[in-house]
């Protein structure tokens, strides 16, 4: 729910969310973010490897779907994120640039 309130609040570049998250699971979380932030794109960062469970996350607006296990492939994902994003939201502001990550746990 925390992660949900503070996307309203900062309307951030980029969410990372994970499935399992206490009191509101992260697709759930996901979904509520697109709808109050829609600008802003999603990157589940998680442990699930079913794959019904990605297509779930990918169905309720996320960008991207991560395996922790590939955590080494963060720092790309986010700057190709970012690019498509930046594609979409041109010209560019400054205060469109920054980068705010939420890490569900």
């Amino acid at each position: 729910m925390e992660a949900v309130e503070k996307a309203a609040r900062l309307l951030p570049d980029v969410v990372v969310l994970d499935v399992g998250m206490p009191i509101l699971n992260g697709i759930e979380a996901a979904r509520r973010i697109r709808g109050s932030c829609p600008e802003s794109r999603i990157i589940f960062l998680t442990q699930e490897h079913d794959p019904d469970v990605r297509r779930e996350a990918l169905d309720a607006g996320a960008a991207e779907y991560l395996l922790k296990a590939e955590a080494f492939e963060v720092r790309a994902t986010l700057d190709r994120v970012m690019r498509e994003r930046r594609q979409i939201q041109q010209p560019e502001s400054p205060l469109r640039e920054r980068l705010t990550l939420f890490l569900g746990r």
